[in-house]
C-alpha cells in the first residue's frame, strides 16, 4: 500500500500506470476532484479529498483522519 498526497495534477498521467488497487491518492483540496485529468486517467485506487472537516463522505478525509492514516501505515523512527 502506498499513500500519495497530491497538491497538483500535472503529472497524474505519469503516476496512473504505477498505481495499484491497494494505493490511496489524497487530494489537497476539493477543486482537484473535479479536474478532468482525474477522469481521463483510469485510476485503480481509492481517491480521498483532504478537508478541514470530514464531509461525512467516503471520499472525504479530515486532517485528523489523515494523521491517523499516516500513523497506521508509516514506520516511525525513534531515537534513543
Amino acid at each position: 500500500m502506498h499513500i500519495h498526497l497530491l497538491y497538483r495534477l500535472e503529472r497524474i498521467s505519469d503516476l496512473a500506470p504505477l498505481l495499484t488497487a491497494t494505493d490511496t491518492i489524497i487530494l489537497m483540496n476539493e477543486s482537484m476532484a473535479s479536474d478532468p485529468r482525474l477522469t481521463t486517467c483510469a485510476l485503480p485506487c481509492d481517491i480521498k479529498i483532504l478537508s478541514d472537516h470530514s464531509l461525512g463522505s467516503e471520499h472525504s478525509l479530515s486532517r485528523t483522519e489523515w494523521v491517523e492514516l499516516l500513523h497506521a501505515h508509516c514506520h516511525w523512527l525513534t531515537w534513543d
